[in-house]
C-alpha cells in the first residue's frame, strides 16, 4: 500500500491523503485507507476460497486413479456383453423350441390325415363327444359348420312353406299339409324335400308317420308343424 501527502505552504495547510492499494493479479485500486483495506481482505478470502477448491479437485482427482477409471469402463461393458449373450441365447431356445413344437404338431395332425403315410385312425366309443365329427380347426370342420348352417336355414324354409300354405286342424291347433301337397311346391325351391323333412323331424320341428316318404304312395300323409311363427322365424335366420 502506498500513501501519498500534498501540503502547501500557507497559514491554512491544506492535507490531502490518499491510498493505492497493489495486489497481484489485480489493476491498481485507489481510495482511502479504510477502503483499500477492505479490498484487500476481500480479494484474499476470494484467493484462498479458489485455492481451497482446487486442492479439493486436485484430491478428487489423486483418489480416482485413470486406470481405475478405465477399468471400471471395461467391467461394465463386459457385464453387459454378457447380458446381451445370455439374452441371444434366450431367443435362440425359444426358437428352438417354437420348432420342435411345430414339428410334434405336424407329425400328430399327419397321423390324423387318412392320405398320409403315417396315418393311424383312432377307435372312438359312441358316447364319444368327438365321435363322428370332424377335427377341430380342420377344412373339414370349417365345411361341416357352413354345411349344418345351410341346412338349418333349409328346414326353417320348410317349416315356413308349410306355416303359409298348411291348414290348421281345429281339434289341435297345429297346421298340417299333406305331403303331396308340399312335393309340389318345395321342388320349386329344393330338390331334397325328403331329406330336409326327415332332419326337420329329428330337431322336433315337425312330425309324420313312418319312417320315410316316398312319392305318390305317401302323397295323402300328414305332415304337422310344431313350431310357432317366431321360431320358424328365428329357424330361417340361422
Amino acid at each position: 500500500m502506498v500513501f501519498i501527502v500534498r501540503k502547501w505552504n500557507h497559514k491554512k495547510i491544506v492535507v490531502i491523503k490518499f491510498a493505492i492499494g497493489i495486489v497481484n493479479k489485480y489493476k491498481p485500486f485507489v481510495g482511502s485507507e479504510n477502503e483499500i483495506n477492505k479490498k484487500i481482505k476481500k480479494l484474499t478470502e476470494k484467493n484462498s476460497n479458489k485455492e481451497k477448491k482446487k486442492k479439493n479437485r486436485d484430491s478428487v482427482k489423486r483418489l480416482i486413479p485413470e486406470k481405475d477409471v478405465l477399468n471400471e469402463v471395461n467391467k461394465n461393458s463386459k457385464e453387459i456383453n454378457v447380458e446381451n449373450k445370455c439374452t441371444n441365447s434366450n431367443l435362440m431356445k425359444d426358437t428352438i423350441n417354437k420348432f420342435k413344437n411345430l414339428e410334434i404338431k405336424e407329425k400328430e395332425s399327419k397321423k390324423r390325415d387318412v392320405y398320409s403315410s403315417d396315418y393311424k385312425p383312432t377307435k372312438l366309443k359312441k358316447d364319444d363327444p368327438e365321435y363322428g365329427t370332424p377335427i377341430p380347426g380342420t377344412l373339414t370342420e370349417l365345411r361341416a359348420k357352413k354345411a349344418s348352417k345351410h341346412i338349418a336355414k333349409e328346414m326353417g324354409i320348410v317349416c315356413q312353406v308349410i306355416e303359409e300354405y298348411g291348414k290348421v286342424n281345429k281339434k289341435t291347433g297345429l297346421i298340417e299339409i299333406t305331403f303331396g301337397e308340399l312335393f309340389n311346391i318345395y321342388t320349386f325351391i329344393s330338390d331334397k324335400v325328403v331329406g330336409i323333412l326327415l332332419r326337420a323331424r329329428k330337431h322336433n320341428m315337425l312330425k309324420f308317420e313312418g319312417e320315410m316318404l316316398y312319392q305318390r304312395r305317401d302323397e295323402d300323409k300328414i305332415i304337422t308343424l310344431l313350431l310357432d311363427h317366431n321360431q320358424i322365424l328365428n329357424a330361417v335366420k340361422g
